[in-house]
Parts: structure tokens; sequence; C-alpha cells
């Protein structure tokens, strides 16, 4: 429990009014910037993203799903008009293991997983990357459903992608297209080494 403890007050030193510096110059630097894109992911990967200070909103949320998180997208997206929308998924996810086991250990997880499961109806793979992928198509599909608007009037961007545990970074969905043929072909200026094969 001590070490508990420890961990809350530094927690709350590091964030006290001594910072109040500190924050004033963050703050106004952050005010002249619009962020450029918006990140849909489940907290955990955050550590291995890099990106200049301002650049991304971020909405985290285990899953990283649409369901559960469309207030924070529609300011966004369309209060803010950020004109594009990462949803990134990552090896080793816990919530995709939960929805393909279907098992929640309570109510509120069993109803999420329930929303995931969609992405599986036509299959589960063996390889647990693939069932990864399937879940970030499924949620850029949701995301082109809710948001179609945006997109077909080209205000709006949806991506999907993919960390491995090494931190790597993959484009694995633009705007519905997948495939690294599709993703060639529909971003000739983006090197292919960014698609998974």
């Amino acid at each position: 429990m001590r070490k508990t403890i420890k961990t809350l007050c530094d927690f709350l030193k590091v964030n006290h009014d001594a910072n109040t510096a500190k924050k004033e110059k963050f703050f106004r630097e952050l005010a002249d910037q619009t962020p450029k894109m918006v990140l849909l992911t489940c907290p955990y990967p955050l550590r291995f993203l890099e990106a200049e200070q301002g650049m991304i909103y971020s909405i985290s949320s285990y899953g990283g799903t649409i369901p559960g998180n469309e207030i924070s997208l529609d300011y966004a997206l369309r209060t803010l008009a950020i004109p594009v929308l990462v949803i990134f998924g990552h090896e080793d996810c816990s919530a995709v293991k939960g929805a393909l086991s279907g098992q929640g250990t309570t109510r509120i997880f069993h109803e999420m997983f329930q929303s995931m499961a969609p992405a599986f109806e036509q299959g589960r793979s063996r390889k647990f990357r693939d069932n990864v992928l399937k879940h970030i198509d499924y949620q850029v599909s949701l995301a082109l459903d809710r948001y179609h608007d945006l997109v077909k009037g080209e205000k709006l961007v949806v991506a999907g992608c993919y960390s491995d545990n090494s931190g790597s970074l993959f484009l694995t969905n633009y705007n519905g297209l997948r495939g690294m043929d599709s993703l060639c072909h529909a971003l000739p200026d983006v090197d292919s080494s960014f698609f998974l094969e």
C-alpha cells in the first residue's frame, strides 16, 4: 500500500501548482496549434509513438473502439474539423483477445466484447495479428459509416494503423482500402515499407 500511496503522491507533486509557469507556457504554445490528426487507440501503445507537440488529438480507451467514443470523435472531427482519423491497433491487444474469447469478467466487458464481435463474423484467423487487423478494419468501417459525409466531401481521411511489439508502425487501411496493392495504388507517394504484406 505504501508503494501505491507513493505513486499517487509523486503524481500530485509533479502536477502541483509549482508547475504553473511550465503549464502556462505549454498552453500558450498549444493555443497556436491545431491538431492535424485524431488518434483512436487503447492507452498501451501511446508510449511507442512520436509526434510533434499538439499534432495529435488523442482518444484512448480499452480496445480503441468507435462505440463509446462517439462524443469525443464528433467533437474532434465535426467541431474542430481535424482532417485525419487514425484507428490504431497493436500486437497482443487484450481487448481483441477478450472479444475472440467472448468472455467478459464483468457485464460492461461482455458488452464491449459483443460490440467488437462483428469484426470476426467472417471467421477468425489462426494468426492473432490478422484478428487485430480485422478489428482495425471493422472500426474503420464504423467510422466510415458515421462520418461518410466528411469522407465523401474530402474533409476527412480514415486510416487504420498497426504496431508490432518492436514499435514499428504500418498503414493497414485507408478509407476502406486494404492490402498492399490497393494501398500502393491509392497512395503512390507513401513508401511501400509502411504497408503490411
